[in-house]
């Protein structure tokens, strides 16, 4: 079982908006989300998607979208996902290509939108901050040429 507690921030000033628990069992992923206390006073406050007003309460996912709607938008589309999973396995890594290892897998420095990830209680470090060690990693052009014929071929074993 992989579980991991979260917390959303915005921009620069990283100001918090809520927190993220998320679970995997095998091929289950679940999570919840929640608004930050602070979030729900703060004079500019605003809902993170139409479907979530702010309010106290939680919100669940699970299924194929086992994040919340707007944490799902800031990670790799599937094509992303694609060339991410070929170049973890050629690389022989055993990272997690569950919707979560996706999410934090993504650079604080590339994430689309902006909003910020970090580990419940890691006060300042946000998730994968260093520029040098970002996805997508940057690829010699031949390597990349490579990744993209394999996965048009269907020669990998990979997400379908």
């Amino acid at each position: 079982m992989t579980e991991a507690h979260l917390e959303i921030c915005l921009g620069e000033s990283s100001i918090p908006v809520g927190i993220l628990h998320y679970t995997a069992s095998g091929n289950r992923e679940f999570s919840n989300f929640q608004y930050d206390f602070s979030w729900l006073e703060h004079p500019e406050a605003f809902a993170l998607a139409p479907a979530f007003p702010l309010n106290e309460g939680k919100n669940f996912f699970r299924g194929d979208r086992p994040l919340p709607p707007f944490l799902m938008d800031t990670m790799p589309d599937s094509w992303g996902k694609k060339i991410f999973a070929m170049n973890a396995r050629q690389s022989g890594s055993a990272e997690d290509l569950n919707s979560m290892g996706f999410l934090l897998a993504v650079s604080d420095f590339c994430r689309i939108g902006a909003l910020r990830v970090r580990h419940l209680g890691a006060n300042t470090q946000f998730l994968a901050v260093d520029q040098n060690d970002v996805l997508p990693k940057l690829y010699e052009i031949e390597e990349f040429c490579e990744i993209v014929r394999n996965i048009e071929q269907n020669t990998w074993i990979g997400i379908q």
